[in-house]
């Protein structure tokens, strides 16, 4: 017969990745996203094992392993923790104070993985059942879980609060480059309207960015020849449906009324795996002609 585990964690990334191995070797599981969801299923139908993350919304590893070893018709499946947040030996301790057989921490090589499963499942363990606590002690509990989850929301925040910065320094780095860049850059949204255009169109043609920014490609006739126009529409169209295409030379009109030379490049923009529109560079060759 099979051996059912559940698998608990609020990162559907982790969940599937989790899976996939313990299907893999012919384990059955079932997921859940926190501990609440987890304990409801569990009840309903209890697995042979558990591996649970511990900083989950709604309810997290560690009250999920108190109530655990707290249930008469679980407390005897082992309950496993696998975290990346609660690293810590004080941590672990903690975890093994509630009753849990084991502490492993991610990631975790597949095979070492597996071989704590095999032992667990082939009874390698004492199981710790945790006796009922009198008040003062139910009471510390809490003290402790409340102490180290503030701890690791705020590293948590700290964390967050540097990344902030960094993000912001990145910001600047790239605005700085976009506002001084010589070539032209620019970019379309899927539906060919312009959503950014660099300074540099004004050096290069005479235009001011706002000149161009929430029109439609198609409304920009002045600045291309018609061979031109009728050439870019049908290669940013390539582009938008993911083909690569070649670089290009278009004939640009100034606002002066002068004709430059533009080498053309363009690239999908992607996120999720959709693409949302087109990030463009034109490089001046006028003198090369």
């Amino acid at each position: 017969m099979k051996k059912r585990v559940l698998i608990v964690d609020d990162n559907s990334t982790n969940l599937y990745m989790l899976e996939t191995l313990l299907k893999g070797h012919g384990i059955e599981v079932t997921s859940a996203e926190n501990g609440k969801d987890a304990l409801d299923k569990a009840r309903l139908n209890p697995p042979d094992l558990i591996v649970s993350d511990i900083l989950m919304p709604v309810m997290d590893g560690y009250v999920l392993c108190r109530h655990w070893k707290s249930d008469e018709r679980l407390k005897h499946i082992p309950f496993v923790f696998y975290t990346a947040t609660y690293t810590e030996p004080k941590d672990e301790k903690f975890a093994l104070s509630l009753g849990a057989e084991r502490f492993i921490l991610k990631p975790q090589e597949p095979d070492i993985f597996m071989d704590i499963m095999k032992d667990l499942f082939e009874g390698g363990y004492i199981v710790r059942q945790v006796e009922e606590k009198p008040l003062g002690e139910e009471m510390e509990f809490f003290r402790q879980h409340n102490e180290i989850l503030f701890k690791k929301l705020e590293k948590k925040m700290q964390d967050l609060e540097a990344a902030n910065r960094k993000l912001k320094c990145l910001e600047e780095q790239y605005r700085l480059s976009f506002e001084n860049v010589t070539d032209i850059v620019w970019t379309i949204d899927a539906d060919f309207n312009v959503r950014k255009i660099s300074p540099s169109v004004e050096r290069m043609l005479g235009y001011k960015s706002q000149d161009f920014i929430g029109r439609s490609v198609s409304e920009l006739v002045k600045i291309l020849t018609p061979e031109s126009m009728e050439r870019a529409m049908s290669e940013i169209a390539l582009v938008l449906n993911g083909q690569t295409i070649p670089t290009s030379v278009y004939s640009l009109v100034a606002r002066d009324g002068t004709i430059k030379h533009g080498e053309f490049s363009g690239a999908p923009i992607w996120r999720e795996s959709k693409i949302v529109g087109m990030v463009s560079v034109i490089r001046d060759i006028t003198r090369r002609k």
